[in-house]
């Protein structure tokens, strides 16, 4: 409950929440892909400047927070509702996440033999 808390304003946060609870979890992904895709990807050209110029990843991090504090928050919202993020999209996705980790840490039982 607390994600994005320190981001926005009462009043966006609260509409945040709502959105969370009538639709779920897949909001705060979808609001955090915007974020991120707005930074790195679409954002205007000096801000993706940037991006590209951190030199590692907590410049990048902080850089992702100035971005979401910067955007205008109806437009984060309406671009939201547009990512075509289901609960089935979310599952496959945390299928693959589980399979990547476990073959990364079969590799690093490997590596320490």
């Amino acid at each position: 409950m607390t994600l994005f808390s320190r981001t926005y304003r009462a009043p966006q946060l609260y509409r945040l929440w709502d959105i969370f609870f009538c639709e779920g979890v897949k909001v705060l992904f979808r609001l955090a892909l915007v974020i991120v895709c707005e930074t790195l990807d679409v954002g205007p050209s000096d801000l993706v400047t940037r991006a590209h110029q951190c030199d590692n990843a907590m410049d990048l991090v902080t850089l992702i927070k100035q971005t979401a504090k910067e955007l205008p928050f109806d437009l984060l919202l309406t671009k939201m509702d547009k990512l075509p993020l289901s609960d089935i999209h979310l599952a496959q996705a945390c299928k693959q996440a589980r399979q990547q980790l476990s073959l990364d840490t079969k590799t690093m039982q490997n590596r320490k033999k």
